[in-house]
């Protein structure tokens, strides 16, 4: 299980990279990005598995048994998949200003 304090390291490790970081031409991170990130981190109530990736985002992931719930936060929004085994059960996008949303996915189907 992750803890806060190791994804809060995870991210200013993100805040490091240079570009080229991926060897695709994977841009760094900005500040801002990272921040709210490590905003939306602190409050949830478990801790995911977080991973920079080339698209600019930083992909929070959670998998119990078959249940798996990703949030891919971008500087602007957030896109959220939630797949039970090999059945989708929703991908939608979300602002980041509606951090609730992502709190009550993770309190409603991660225990």
């Amino acid at each position: 299980m992750e803890t806060l304090e190791n994804n809060l390291d995870k991210l200013d490790y993100f805040f490091r990279l240079k570009e080229n970081w991926d060897g695709y031409m994977g841009l760094p991170f900005l500040s801002e990005h990272i921040e709210k990130v490590k905003d939306i981190i602190i409050k949830l109530p478990t801790q995911p598995k977080i991973f920079p990736t080339s698209r600019g985002s930083i992909q929070l992931e959670y998998e119990e048994e078959e249940l798996y719930l990703e949030f891919e936060i971008y500087e602007d929004k957030t896109s959220t998949l939630l797949m039970d085994g090999d059945n989708m059960i929703f991908e939608k996008m979300v602002t980041n200003r509606e951090k609730e949303k992502i709190y009550n996915l993770v309190r409603k189907y991660i225990k």
